[in-house]
């Protein structure tokens, strides 16, 4: 077993699953029709020893807000071996360390129980942290000494920033367990950057996030995979909305890729 950070929590195996398709539709084109496939891939990986289960109170905005909880919090209740980090989403207008406290208890009703609760991004990302980062890391920490988590879990800062949240966590009571960033072969930030030496000097487990860089490195997403793709929604021969379709997907395919990109670059600042 390996130990998560400052905290208790152990994991067998050093790999964890993550839920963002289970909600997002824009990158993973999500349906309720994939809930039973994925939840057989969950319970395949459960089998071979996985227990850390990540997901984010964003993974699903509209009427799939939360949905990655909720599907996961089903999976939850069919074993009792699953370790769960939820992120909460840091919005403008969660300023307050309460409103955080109030997003985990939404997180532990959706997944019906959360170990380790963290924040998605820095509100530095738009300018705010001065203003909004204390109230994230007071309120993740209340979210811990008021029992809703075993222990906080950082997410997608830079090696000042992670040291500042680390202490300031810290200060407040309570124990990071993980830092989680974007790591892959065309993201390799973290390495170049410190952040792997910062939390290993915090105490703190790093988590690579995206090792695929979003399904770019599988070797599934080419322009021969994307033609070859039929039509969504409908089985028309019709050339224009063929067309359209395969415009469609070959811009998701772009889209994951500018996305993986802009996320890895945001990590270097």
């Amino acid at each position: 077993p390996r130990s998560l950070g400052q905290t208790d929590l152990k994991t067998q195996v050093p790999l964890g699953i993550g839920t963002w398709q289970a909600g997002n539709r824009l990158l993973y084109d999500y349906s309720p029709a994939r809930d039973a496939a994925l939840l057989e891939a969950w319970s395949s990986a459960a089998a071979a020893g996985v227990s850390y289960f990540d997901s984010g109170d964003s993974y699903g905005t509209g009427e799939l807000e939360g949905n990655a909880e909720t599907l996961l919090g089903r999976f939850a209740a069919t074993t009792s071996e699953v370790c769960v980090h939820t992120k909460l989403a840091t919005y403008p207008w969660r300023l307050r360390a309460d409103d955080f406290v109030a997003a985990c208890e939404e997180s532990k009703r959706r997944t019906g129980g959360v170990a380790l609760v963290g924040q998605h991004w820095s509100a530095e990302s738009y300018g705010l942290g001065f203003l909004q980062d204390p109230a994230v890391y007071r309120g993740l920490a209340a979210c811990v000494t008021r029992g809703l988590a075993r222990g906080v879990g950082l997410s997608n800062l830079g090696p000042r920033g992670l040291r500042r949240g680390v202490d300031a966590v810290n200060a407040a009571g309570a124990p990071v367990a993980t830092h989680q960033t974007q790591f892959s072969l065309l993201c390799r930030a973290p390495l170049d950057d410190g952040s792997f030496d910062v939390a290993d000097d915090c105490g703190v487990t790093s988590v690579g996030y995206s090792p695929l860089c979003l399904g770019l490195l599988s070797g599934r997403y080419t322009a021969a995979y994307a033609a070859a793709r039929p039509a969504p929604r409908a089985r028309s021969s019709c050339s224009s909305r063929a067309a359209a379709a395969s415009t469609s997907r070959s811009s998701r395919t772009r889209t994951r890729s500018a996305t993986a990109r802009a996320r890895c670059r945001s990590r270097r600042s």
